[in-house]
């Protein structure tokens, strides 16, 4: 069903499905139609059976007129038929009694009285009264369809009958229907159906019309969008209306045409890019062999130049080396130095000490005198308060008091003389301490000649090595020299297969249509780069 499906082209499967949905709706209206049809019919069966079960309630009036000693059974029944004769419903319909004897005659027919004690045969020849009591005597009571002519009329039409057995007196009552006019009203309801579908129809065919052409034509848009693009034509303007499916298809293909002519835009500058690349790697081989063809000369001169380098290094190694010892020596000698300084630092700073503890005894003695004289002059007052007693302890006093003068000048120059000393020693300790720090100096930088010599010799064997190894890489390098000369004659033939290849693409790229006179100028790149 599928693969039937799949080789229908769209408007035959919008035609099969509207025929589809016709033939389901006419399905639909059939069934709804018997069904009204089925539900009428019942109706009406339903009426006849209610109409005869009331009519039956006058058969029981009349026989309880007779039980109850009223009248007699003959002026019940007569009561009962005369009654009955008169009943109606619907369009004239009446009400029939026969009995139930072998053969059955007619009791009572309203409409043909001369039926009234004979038998009645219906249209198709079978004996209509024989068939009431079969149905009374096997259910009591029942519907029998059969034909019978209307009144005024001897054409056969088909009558429904409710018949009820009455036991008492041993008869049947019953009236009927006539299904002409139920005919008559499925009928009109089925041209009436059938006018509905048809207009149904027409409005399902034209709506399936109308949707189909819209389809078709987005479709037939989209059609010839898709042609354009595989013919290389970019520049079709893609209108998208509304937002079903097709305008989303439409709205998808004007975004891949969009992404589409920018990837052959890129493409198409990649391309010419390309060839212009490649048009200029092809000189730059050529240069390079050019270039490669100096580099292998230049080679040789500077073989010959590391060899002279080499000696040279060699000598500055062997000037190195011995500069080192030598400053290895003057380190020693300096540091002994240093160490000498650094004792007369010490020495000259334990002078200074000693002359300022020198200094310090002689403030004490400066003191001492100065108290001695000032107790000199006390006793000098005390004699001379004692008089003449005390004249020979004033002499003595005097003579201390002298003495102490003495002594205080003595310290005074002593301290004089000291403090200069202590002033010299001071002088000198500092001019020590210059001399200690000058020849710290004098280590530290003599230590680090030494480090610089010992690094100049180490880089100087270094370099001799370093010599050597530039010699053997340029030898590797004149070897790698002849190889690229054979790989730049291998890159030339791949440059200028890549050249072709770029014109090739430029080429192809060129045949896309992007907008008005794109394609031509496409194409006149191309010339051009082949040129």
């Amino acid at each position: 069903m599928k693969r039937f499906l799949n080789q229908l082209p769209l408007l035959s499967k919008l035609v099969l499905l509207t025929v589809v949905s016709v033939l389901g709706l006419i399905t639909v209206a059939v069934y709804t139609m018997l069904d009204v049809r089925n539900h009428d019919r019942s109706g009406r069966e339903t009426q006849v059976r209610m109409t005869v079960e009331t009519a039956a309630g006058v058969l029981a009036w009349a026989h309880q007129l007779e039980t109850s000693g009223k009248m007699p059974r003959e002026e019940a029944q007569s009561l009962a038929k005369q009654a009955l004769a008169q009943m109606r419903y619907g369009k004239d319909e009446y009400f029939f009694i026969s009995d139930m004897e072998s053969p059955a005659k007619f009791v009572m027919h309203p409409i043909k009285p001369e039926l009234n004690g004979k038998g009645a045969d219906s249209g198709d020849g079978s004996a209509l009264l024989e068939t009431f009591v079969k149905k009374v005597r096997s259910e009591k009571a029942g519907l029998v369809s059969y034909p019978w002519p209307k009144p005024g009329s001897t054409q056969p039409e088909e009558k429904v009958s409710y018949v009820q057995g009455f036991a008492p007196w041993g008869w049947i009552i019953g009236s009927g229907l006539y299904m002409d006019e139920l005919h008559a009203e499925f009928l009109a309801y089925a041209l009436q159906g059938a006018a509905t579908l048809v207009l149904a129809a027409l409005i399902i065919g034209g709506i399936a019309w109308v949707i189909s052409s819209s389809i078709r034509e987005g479709l037939d848009r989209a059609v010839r969008v898709v042609d354009a693009v595989a013919r290389g034509d970019l520049s079709q303007q893609i209108q998208a209306e509304g937002k079903d499916e097709i305008a989303q298809l439409l709205h998808a293909m004007e975004h891949m045409q969009g992404n589409l002519l920018g990837v052959v835009r890129s493409v198409r500058q990649g391309s010419e890019s390309l060839a212009v690349a490649s048009a200029e790697i092809a000189q730059g081989n050529n240069d390079l062999s050019a270039r490669t063809e100096q580099q292998a000369s230049s080679l040789e001169e500077t073989a010959a130049s590391m060899e002279e380098l080499g000696s040279t290094v060699k000598q500055n190694a062997d000037s190195a080396r011995h500069a080192n010892q030598l400053a290895q020596s003057a380190s020693t000698i300096a540091v002994e130095g240093g160490n000498v300084v650094g004792e007369v630092v010490q020495t000259m700073k334990g002078i200074n000490e000693s002359s300022r503890k020198i200094s310090d005894i002689i403030s004490v003695i400066d003191g001492i005198a100065f108290q001695t004289n000032i107790l000199a002059l006390n006793a000098a007052v005390e004699a001379a308060r004692a008089g003449e007693q005390g004249r020979g302890f004033a002499v003595v006093a005097s003579e201390v008091r002298s003495l102490a003068g003495r002594s205080a000048a003595a310290a005074k120059e002593i301290k004089t003389l000291i403090n200069a000393s202590v002033e010299r020693v001071e002088h000198g300790t500092t001019l020590a301490d210059q001399a200690g720090a000058t020849m710290t100096e004098v280590v530290a930088s003599i230590k680090r000649v030494t480090d610089i010599m010992g690094e100049i010799s180490v880089a100087s064997n270094e370099q001799a090595l370093g010599v050597e190894q530039v010699g053997e890489a340029v030898t590797l390098m004149d070897q790698t020299t002849q190889q690229n000369a054979a790989l730049v004659e291998e890159m030339a033939a791949a440059a200028s297969s890549l050249k072709s290849q770029a014109q090739d693409l430029v080429t192809v790229v060129a045949g896309f249509k992007l907008e008005q006179g794109t394609q031509g100028a496409g194409t006149r790149s191309a010339l051009a780069l082949r040129r």
